[in-house]
């Protein structure tokens, strides 16, 4: 009889960056909790938070020119986007498809959640578990990170609700 959770445990070994990845589910999951919580959900009766009614109500202040590291964060998303994945004559497969929104905070944080859906539903943790192209993957997570944590300074009552349960 196979042990699910000792073959599990043996795949998460592998896992190259288990820190960054595990900050990474942590910062969004916990992102989009305190985007319900602070009201930017979208209507309906699901509890789906409104990111793009976030990121058009904060685009004006969104500079990321505000530092290197960020500047350096949304030049990389917005040159080496994360692709998207799409079913094409009944197969999986990827490509490339940029936003076109006018707002560019709208679009940067499209692409951040196309990597983490990407990293949710398994594409991107091939690359982290058997090292394809593994530095990519680890720049989109890394870089995501720093996009969401710029948010924070665009919306205080976010980061406070971020925080609420951890203080």
């Amino acid at each position: 009889m196979l042990d699910h959770r000792v073959q599990t445990q043996h795949l998460i070994k592998r896992v190259r960056k288990p820190k960054l990845v595990f900050e990474f589910f942590f910062v969004f999951s916990r992102f989009e909790h305190a985007l319900l919580h602070c009201g930017y959900f979208q209507k309906g009766r699901n509890a789906s938070p409104d990111w793009d009614r976030f990121a058009k109500e904060h685009d004006v202040a969104f500079s990321p020119d505000s530092s290197t590291q960020l500047q350096e964060a949304v030049q990389y998303y917005e040159n080496f986007p994360p692709k998207k994945q799409v079913v094409e004559n009944g197969s999986l497969t990827v490509r490339d498809s940029i936003p076109d929104d006018q707002e560019r905070l709208v679009r940067v944080l499209k692409l951040v959640r196309r990597a983490r859906n990407n990293l949710f539903h398994g594409e991107k943790f091939r690359g982290l578990l058997e090292g394809v192209g593994p530095q990519r993957d680890i720049k989109l997570l890394e870089y995501g990170l720093t996009i969401l944590y710029a948010c924070f300074m665009l919306a205080p009552g976010v980061s406070d609700m971020f925080y609420s349960e951890l203080v």
